[in-house]
């Protein structure tokens, strides 16, 4: 079980392309689209875990 730290988490985008095992030229796209959740602090786009886990969720083939 995750702690609540972790479930608040952010992760970068090179974290998220990671997890997704797409380019971060994509990830960034997608973002900024609209099309992941995420965040801009400043200059810099976070992706909070909990939420990125509920789109991939939904993203699922056959749901």
């Amino acid at each position: 079980m995750s702690t609540r730290a972790e479930q608040d988490a952010y992760i970068d985008i090179k974290t998220l392309a990671s997890w997704l095992c797409i380019k971060p030229g994509t990830a960034y796209k997608m973002a900024e689209s609209g099309q992941i959740p995420s965040y801009k602090f400043g200059k810099l786009r976070r992706f909070n875990v909990n939420e990125v886990k509920a789109w991939a969720e939904n993203c699922r083939d056959g749901k």
